[in-house]
């Protein structure tokens, strides 16, 4: 649609509003970011919000806002505010493609139409600031220094037990050759900002549950899922900066709230096209809770679908606390 839009008028409006949206993420980020006594976590809010400013969302919505939920609810709150609000009220467009970041701003500007880029301006600072003071506001659940919580009402209680006393084996959602976190072509996921785990360059093209949970989130570009297992948090991400993609050759077989069980399909894809595109097709496991205590249990060699590839250590005691 946003190209069509490029082709046939010249503009997009729906870029002008999304940029809100960026920003108010980014803002609800940087809340965190302040309001986390946590230490650890208060620096991955903050690079996570430095990040975002640029337009590269990943680490903000992945490994942060989504994370604690509320951040998440209080960016879109102001990103409605600032682009359904203010950006529509100035009619601000974009005038080419881009991913919306303080780098790409001139994308919004022509000389003759200054008072819809003043509009944009306006809005996106709207939306950061709104996104920071609820966040910080609202609050969030912290997790303490050394556990994290369970989230003991979306899990059968019978599979949390057992999730409580033992080490977790986490399946390969997808066959292919493994390539260890820190040599995968993004430094968002290199670095371990988002969590620890494994990229696999696929031999297929169907991602599957790697354990048996329920699913958290399901990006609306399909090509991201992320699944609760007790105590367990992964996030499955297929390929490199695919969310430019805007869906395109991605089919989500599931949707948010969804039980799911091991080798349940979740999303089908292409990694052909998307290296015809020239994007690369990896796909990202990704342990984001816990932070410690995961063992890679393959490196540099093939895995088939469902076989064990990550380990997690739970530990049984769990104290989460109100940040109010």
């Amino acid at each position: 649609m946003t190209v069509g839009n490029y082709a046939t008028l010249g503009y997009d409006t729906f870029t002008g509003l999304q940029a809100s949206a960026v920003f108010s993420q980014v803002g609800a980020s940087l809340g965190v970011c302040l309001k986390m006594k946590q230490r650890e976590m208060k620096k991955i809010a903050g690079s996570a919000a430095v990040t975002g400013l640029f337009g590269i969302t990943e680490p903000v919505i992945y490994g942060v806002n989504l994370r604690y939920k509320r951040p998440m609810v209080c960016g879109c709150v102001a990103g409605a505010i600032g682009g359904g609000g203010i950006a529509g009220a100035f009619h601000a467009v974009s005038w080419s493609y881009n991913m919306p970041g303080i780098a790409t701003l001139p994308a919004y500007f022509k000389q003759e139409y200054a008072t819809e880029f003043i509009g944009l301006v306006i809005s996106i600072v709207v939306s950061f600031v709104l996104g920071v003071v609820l966040t910080y506001l609202v609050g969030f659940q912290e997790e303490s220094e050394s556990t994290v919580q369970t989230t003991s009402e979306t899990i059968p209680q019978e599979l949390e037990t057992e999730i409580e006393n033992t080490a977790i084996s986490i399946a390969s959602p997808i066959s292919g050759n493994v390539v260890p976190l820190c040599e995968v072509n993004d430094p968002v996921f290199s670095s371990g900002t988002l969590g620890q785990g494994v990229g696999i360059i696929p031999d297929g093209d169907v991602v599957v549950a790697p354990l048996d949970g329920i699913v958290e989130m399901c990006s609306d570009t399909s090509h991201a899922v992320g699944i609760r297992s007790g105590a367990v948090s992964l996030l499955l991400h297929v390929g490199i900066d695919t969310v430019k993609l805007n869906g395109m050759g991605f089919k989500a077989m599931i949707k948010e709230g969804d039980y799911i069980c091991k080798g349940k399909p979740l999303i089908r894809f292409d990694p052909t096209e998307l290296e015809k595109k020239g994007y690369d097709p990896t796909v990202l496991l990704l342990v984001t809770e816990p932070t410690e205590n995961v063992l890679i249990c393959k490196t540099d060699s093939h895995v088939n679908k469902g076989e064990t590839i990550l380990t997690v250590q739970i530990q049984e005691e769990n104290h989460g606390k109100i940040t109010k």
